[in-house]
């Protein structure tokens, strides 16, 4: 699911009061725009930044083995089973 057109569903339901997001937003601490995490990693294709997940889960690990592989790049090899 994307979240962008999930918040975009919410916002045209007219849950938010516009006026009032645009004078919160970023009005004091706690409603202050965060810099997002950003990573830089070494690929086939050259050197590539890129953003961490935005949203945390608790449960689940993250991260992906490898970033911007070429198809057919990988080196072959049998998956271990958990």
């Amino acid at each position: 699911m994307s979240l962008t057109r999930a918040a975009l569903w919410l916002q045209s339901l007219g849950v938010f009061e516009r006026e009032y997001a645009h004078r919160t937003a970023g009005s004091d601490e706690r409603h202050a725009y965060l810099e997002p995490e950003t990573f830089t990693a070494v690929t086939p294709l050259g050197d590539y930044q890129g953003m961490t997940d935005q949203v945390k889960m608790l449960r689940s690990p993250g991260g992906y083995r490898t970033v911007l592989l070429p198809r057919g790049a990988g080196r072959p090899e049998w998956l271990a089973r958990p």
